[in-house]
């Protein structure tokens, strides 16, 4: 059965998690999309978030995105990303990046965000894919606590996260942009029991590499 008939929710392929809303289809990154990934970092993008727009330099960006994907990082993380796609015509229109780490108050959590196309964005798609993320990280994978960081300044991110149920958690202070720029960011958290139907997950080689053990998920 191919992508396009099937219903909302997710499925667990060889390559990853492949997630279905009403609208989108959110799939794992690949080296594939480098050259349609830099299309997404238009100048709202950077604004915020101080990305280069140089193309050489953000297509070596989603290259490395593209490698990181699903593979452990040397910082004892794991990278969830995923290409966030039309679900009618298959077209790239943005990305959702899922960084996982233990913490030591609340076991597994990660750090999310995701960027979106100009033309895709104030039309309810970024709460959409984000709450699919949200489900299918707390109830599928075990992951029951998210964190997302702006600049206080970004109203519409703060409202999308608000939306999906974040809260304000607190300010992170001398958060640095890749351009180099300082901000205050204001740190937004969701949190709910998590519990793990994944039977793919709990084989995951990366978890013994990492030092995880059952119960932290």
């Amino acid at each position: 059965m191919g992508w396009k008939t099937l219903g909302e929710g997710w499925e667990c392929r060889p390559d990853g998690h492949w997630v279905h809303t009403g609208r989108l289809l959110l799939r794992p990154l690949t080296a594939k999309d480098v050259d349609a990934l830099p299309a997404v970092f238009d100048e709202e993008v950077v604004r915020w978030q101080g990305y280069c727009r140089e193309p050489v330099a953000l297509r070596e960006m989603a290259y490395r995105w593209a490698q990181a994907a699903g593979r452990p990082q040397p910082q004892g993380q794991l990278r969830y990303d995923w290409a966030i796609c039309d679900r009618g015509s298959g077209e790239l229109v943005g990305a959702r990046s899922m960084v996982v780490y233990r913490s030591k108050r609340h076991g597994l959590a990660y750090d999310t965000g995701s960027n979106l196309k100009a033309g895709w964005r104030d039309k309810g798609y970024g709460a959409e894919e984000l709450r699919a993320v949200l489900q299918l990280s707390q109830v599928h994978l075990g992951y029951g606590t998210a964190y997302a960081g702006t600049d206080p300044a970004n109203h519409r991110a703060i409202h999308v996260y608000e939306k999906c149920g974040f809260r304000v958690y607190g300010k992170r202070p001398g958060w640095v942009l890749p351009n180099g720029t300082n901000v205050e960011a204001v740190v937004m958290r969701h949190r709910q029991p998590a519990h793990r139907s994944c039977r793919t997950a709990l084989r995951e080689p990366w978890l013994r590499v990492l030092g995880f053990r059952a119960r932290d998920r």
